[in-house]
């Protein structure tokens, strides 16, 4: 109490230095300030990103398969209670030749751009600029912070190697979009060119060629009640993936008999034609 001697003391002291009190308070003050920012820092990043990927309808699963994702396989998933919902897609990574540079990797990913524009879309996209794909030969190019160059609209690119699965081999950009699933400056590794991918491409489903799929993006039903990046939504999720797994699994060796079943048919098919061939002789 400054009633005291020990307190009139301690005002004499105050005013005797009184800048350098001024100073003191002014240090802790703006470190105690210092520390509430960086202590706020993280959550509230971690809100904002939740209420982005709330609002993105942002996937909470992913199934990415080498031998390829069939009907069945999605309708087994969708059977389960425990999967809300599911978006087939097509990905492949092909290097392309373009006006702006020499040979570049990239990675295209082909699904119903409708269905993901609606209202119930997996992994949303937000068109930044320019318009949705309408053909074969249209594609849309992420707009990302890691992208080593940035394509104007209206760019034609030509596929110069491993593009067999597409039904396209000189998409033009016709507009840009950011997609939540990718935020990372950091490219995601790929088996062709400098191994890492330089740009994402979107396109419709009828711009692949291929048999079937090979990606699956899953919902899980009651995940939308947790925050992402809470520990709540990882345990979630991780049991609900637990029960999903067995399921996987299942289609998983289902699909390698079928593909194993047929290279066998087509290896017994070219024996007969050989022995055939060689009775003729």
């Amino acid at each position: 109490r400054f009633g005291t001697a020990y307190g009139r003391c301690i005002l004499r002291e105050i005013k005797g230095s009184f800048g350098r009190f001024i100073a003191i308070i002014g240090i802790v003050a703006l470190g105690v300030g210092f520390l509430l920012g960086i202590l706020s820092t993280t959550p509230d990043l971690k809100a904002s990103m939740s209420q982005y990927y709330t609002e993105k309808n942002l996937c909470d699963a992913f199934i990415k398969s080498t031998l390829g994702l069939t009907e069945e396989d999605a309708q087994a998933l969708l059977a389960l209670p425990e999967v809300e919902g599911l978006v087939k897609a097509y990905s492949q990574d092909v290097m392309l030749e373009t006006p702006l540079e020499e040979n570049m990797a990239v990675r295209v990913i082909g699904s119903d751009l409708e269905q993901n524009a609606s209202s119930e879309g997996i992994n949303q996209l937000t068109l930044v600029e320019g318009r949705m794909p309408e053909s074969s030969n249209e594609c849309l190019v992420l707009q990302a912070l890691g992208n080593r160059v940035d394509f104007p609209i209206g760019t034609e690119l030509s596929v110069v190697e491993n593009g067999d699965g597409l039904a396209g081999d000189q998409p033009s950009i016709v507009g840009v979009p950011m997609d939540p699933f990718y935020i990372s400056v950091e490219k995601e590794s790929s088996t062709i060119g400098s191994g890492k991918i330089d740009a994402i491409l979107y396109t419709g489903e009828e711009s692949f060629s291929l048999d079937v799929y090979t990606d699956f993006y899953l919902t899980i039903a009651g995940a939308d009640e947790f925050e992402y990046f809470s520990d709540e939504y990882e345990e979630y999720i991780d049991e609900q993936l637990h029960v999903i797994q067995p399921v996987a699994d299942e289609r998983a060796g289902t699909r390698y008999q079928s593909v194993y079943n047929e290279a066998a048919e087509e290896l017994e098919s070219a024996k007969t034609e050989l022995e055939n061939g060689k009775a003729l002789c």
